[in-house]
């Protein structure tokens, strides 16, 4: 499965212009995207029975830490953003592998990459 293939994709991000952003540019990779601003919104799409192949979520919305995700959507199907630095997260008790991880600010070619890479990944191609 590769970029070209039409993705399903799950954005979760309280930030209305990051959120746009992303889903824009990732809409202008051919993938199929729904972004949503809360952990909420994001548990009725999962409950609903949407399916994606990765859901990308900020860790700290207004609704509760995006950890809870994983309950839902296997582990290696999660790539996790924040503004906050990933040893104050881990130190704050979550569990995010560095390699499933994005460090806000991002530009468009490093999210982009980010998404390859984890796909690659739980594929098996890395």
């Amino acid at each position: 499965m590769t970029h070209d293939s039409g993705l399903r994709l799950l954005i979760v991000e309280d930030d209305h212009k990051l959120r746009a952003l992303a889903t824009n540019l990732l809409l202008g990779e051919g993938h199929a995207v729904l972004g949503v601003d809360t952990l909420e919104e994001a548990r009725q799409a999962l409950e609903r029975g949407d399916s994606f192949d990765l859901v990308i979520s900020d860790v700290v919305l207004p609704d509760g830490w995006a950890g809870v995700l994983s309950l839902s959507v296997p582990r290696d199907r999660l790539l996790f953003t924040s503004g906050y630095d990933l040893a104050d997260l881990v130190a704050a008790g979550e569990s995010i592998d560095p390699e499933r991880f994005l460090p806000k600010p991002y530009t468009p070619k490093q999210l982009i990459a980010k998404v390859r890479s984890v796909l690659a990944r739980f594929e098996g191609r890395m």
